[in-house]
């Protein structure tokens, strides 16, 4: 595969059910992307639901028994080939076109801007979670 706009990484532990609809919040997103799903150490069907997605642009990965979500992170990052890095819970959904979104905010940002925190909301409430500031910067 050739280089991603964004790697988005996913750890799992036992949340084999919950795969697919991640998986279908992401598929049709227009950006290019890779997906990749850390399985730390799941004693449930999580490779086997994997297996059945079956798309070029997936990366699975399992560790040898249970790390902790730290652990897989990292696991994610060092298989990343993308520009950008978004983390993406194994509970939670991207809204449609949000990588797009995420991707031109990101590049119209300046150099120095390494990183963005985009609000959460509450499916149920379209409620954010958090409130954070907007159009705004901070050096480090």
């Amino acid at each position: 595969m050739n280089q991603v706009d964004v790697s988005i990484i996913t750890p799992t532990y036992n949340r084999a059910d919950l795969l697919p609809r991640v998986w279908q919040s992401i598929r049709h997103q227009n950006a290019s992307f890779e997906w990749i799903v850390i399985d730390d150490g799941s004693t449930d069907q999580t490779a086997a639901v994997m297996d059945q997605l079956a798309d070029e642009r997936i990366v699975f990965s399992q560790l040898h028994r249970n790390c902790g979500v730290n652990v897989a992170r990292n696991k994610g990052v060092s298989l990343a080939r993308g520009r950008y890095v978004v983390f993406l819970d194994s509970d939670d959904e991207l809204f449609p076109d949000g990588l797009n979104f995420m991707i031109s905010l990101m590049n119209s940002m300046p150099h120095e801007v390494g990183a963005a925190v985009f609000t959460c909301v509450m499916h149920e409430t379209g409620k954010p979670i958090r409130r954070y500031l907007t159009d705004r910067y901070e050096r480090i």
